[in-house]
């Protein structure tokens, strides 16, 4: 079988296609795996099992001038729910 590079350098684009989406699956495997082990925890109450242990993570989804939206993901259940501060 002929080495990936090689039918790369050779113009195959289905083969340079499938290469790059591979990568990219990769790249997004390791991004979960970081995200799963280093995200920020919070003690905010799961409305569905009651566990005081949460995820976060805040974006600024309104107007500058308004608070952020806090997204909360329990660590128990995987439950999310948002809060607009």
């Amino acid at each position: 079988m002929t080495d990936m590079n090689e039918m790369i350098k050779q113009g195959d684009l289905m083969t340079e296609t499938k290469v790059t989406l591979s990568q990219r699956k990769e790249w997004l495997r390791e991004v979960v795996k970081t995200e799963n082990n280093e995200r920020p925890t919070v003690e905010q109450d799961c409305p569905k099992c009651s566990n005081n242990l949460t995820y976060y993570t805040t974006r600024q989804t309104r107007s500058a001038d308004e608070g952020q939206t806090v997204y909360y993901e329990c660590t128990k259940c995987a439950h999310t729910f948002t809060e607009n501060t």
